[in-house]
């Protein structure tokens, strides 16, 4: 039988705290672990420093550092794909999540996938070299080249032979990436004033049988510019539109309500190919039974995120193109709520609506 490896990475800065959790730490939460499913989570960039920087002061410059510079992207992404090397099993199915630069982390995971696919059990050491090919594997001077048409083939021969020789001698395989969820794609992985957005296979995602990305509608920072999804060669694509600023989709402010549905609409969609879910759990952290947790709140205030440093950078509000998804709580809240009207969102032709959250059972199509 077939098992799901379930690789969940989280945003900038965010881990598993006691009141201000991202949806990916809720989904972790929710996420069935047994010998059938097998569940991997990775805090985000700057949440983190190596054993060897034993004071306060050092460690709190090491976070800053790894969160504007992306310091950590490379470790993470590394973490990740060893995670399913070390357990992936031919049929196995493989399914992402990530928030923020998480999501960018997990798109950067499934391109090494797509490049070189799944190294045999044991291989570690040869990680730090696919990364590095992976990340030069076309560069800007060869990309000038392309776009004037002089291309060196010498140049690109040699490192294509070393990424096939690579995967032929020690890979099993490009695996099944049957799903992959993203909670608005950031990609400014390189500092706060460069971003690295464009590492191969991480736009042109059609490799993944099932892509969904939820979108923040109302998100203003221009460092923040959302990494779409080539929607021109995927089959199985939904970008759908929320209302409320990055963290209001993904998470991570204080427990609220704004952010459990763009969660409670990926779980729908998880969970109809594949994903195993418990049910008691999805009740308690998205569904807030029990009080503890805030359950969906589409009337919630959406927060002020262009504010501190961001003040110095001109806003930008995302374009949204006629014909986009948007998320049917969206138009309730233009209805009820007279205020809320963003200049980007010129229309309501195409409304996205929740499916069902299937739980598994054995015997059904989850099995």
């Amino acid at each position: 039988m077939s098992r799901n490896i379930v690789v969940c990475c989280d945003g900038t800065g965010n881990k598993v705290t006691v009141n201000e959790n991202s949806n990916i730490v809720h989904l972790f939460a929710c996420l069935e672990k047994s010998s059938q499913q097998l569940c991997y989570y990775s805090p985000g960039l700057g949440t983190t420093t190596p054993l060897w920087v034993d004071n306060e002061r050092s460690k709190e410059w090491f976070k800053f550092k790894a969160m504007v510079s992306g310091y950590s992207l490379k470790n993470n992404v590394l973490d990740a794909y060893k995670f399913i090397m070390e357990n992936y099993n031919d049929e196995d199915k493989i399914y992402f999540f990530g928030f923020s630069r998480g999501a960018y982390t997990v798109r950067v995971v499934a391109g090494i996938i797509r490049m070189f696919g799944i190294l045999q059990k044991g291989n570690t050491a040869h990680m730090e070299q696919l990364y590095n090919l992976y990340e030069n594997y076309i560069n800007k001077e060869l990309k000038r080249d392309i776009e004037n048409g002089l291309v060196g083939r010498n140049r690109i021969s040699g490192h294509v032979k070393i990424v096939a020789r690579i995967k032929s001698s020690f890979s099993r395989g490009e695996g099944k990436i049957a799903f992959m969820g993203l909670w608005d794609t950031v990609s400014s992985v390189g500092n706060v004033f460069f971003s690295k957005s464009n590492l191969p296979y991480t736009y042109d995602l059609k490799y993944i049988k099932s892509v969904r990305h939820a979108v923040a509608i109302d998100e203003k920072r221009k460092k923040f510019r959302f990494q779409k999804v080539n929607p021109n060669t995927h089959k199985d694509l939904k970008e759908v539109y929320f209302a409320g600023v990055h963290s209001d989709i993904g998470g991570s402010y204080p427990e609220e309500g704004l952010s459990k549905i763009s969660l409670v609409w990926m779980l729908g969609e998880a969970s109809g190919l594949g994903l195993r879910l418990d049910k008691k759990k999805v009740d308690k952290y998205v569904f807030g039974i029990g009080g503890k947790f805030q359950p969906p709140d589409h009337l919630q205030q959406i927060h002020n995120s262009y504010k501190g440093i961001f003040k110095f950078f001109c806003p930008q509000s995302r374009e949204i193109s006629i014909g986009s998804l948007i998320h049917h709580s969206v138009a309730i809240k233009k209805k009820i709520d007279k205020s809320y009207k963003p200049e980007n969102l010129k229309c309501l032709s195409n409304i996205e609506f929740d499916k069902e959250i299937v739980y598994y059972q054995k015997g059904n199509k989850n099995e």
